[in-house]
């Protein structure tokens, strides 16, 4: 569907409210009265809530990992766990591609891959950063953080944005 034509509008059919990974630990989904938290509830009353899992299914014991069991329980089909480890990790391997060409600008050409181990199964599930520096050859960016996640969120983010608007028009 192209943006442009849709009937709904954001903000007012719908919002987007941005949580980032543990800053979802200010919000309260439940009935109780804590006041120095956001109470979900408040800002809409249909509120769907999706999360990743980052490492919960190896590490079950992670605080995140009770957190998104509790969500589920307190939200049922409002909250949706995604199937890759991150936002991210969810996009195509022709998405991925070609933002990591938009990133590297006057070097896209000079990049190599295989494009059989491009396939997402192959990187749904795991730290992308280092995922792109173990596949792509000759990148002049630094795709992977300590933790093996991409470095350069906001960065990957638009281009992947900008990348995702292109095709789907």
């Amino acid at each position: 569907m192209n943006g442009n034509n849709s009937s709904y509008k954001e903000d007012f059919n719908f919002s987007f409210i941005e949580y980032g990974g543990s800053n979802i630990t200010h919000w309260t989904f439940g009935d109780e009265e804590v006041w120095e938290k956001i109470k979900a509830s408040k800002i809409s009353t249909k509120m769907l809530v999706v999360a990743d899992k980052d490492s919960t299914e190896t590490k079950p014991n992670l605080e995140k990992a009770k957190r998104l069991k509790n969500l589920k329980e307190l939200l049922g089909d409002q909250f949706q766990i995604i199937d890759g480890r991150e936002i991210e990790n969810i996009l195509s391997p022709e998405v991925l591609v070609e933002t990591i060409k938009s990133l590297e600008r006057n070097n896209a050409d000079n990049i190599e891959y295989k494009q059989i181990m491009l396939a997402q199964e192959k990187y749904l599930n795991k730290p992308l950063g280092r995922f792109i520096v173990q596949q792509f050859q000759n990148i002049n960016r630094k795709y992977e953080a300590k933790s093996g996640t991409i470095s350069c969120k906001l960065d990957f983010c638009r281009a992947a944005l900008e990348k995702l608007r292109v095709l789907t028009t």
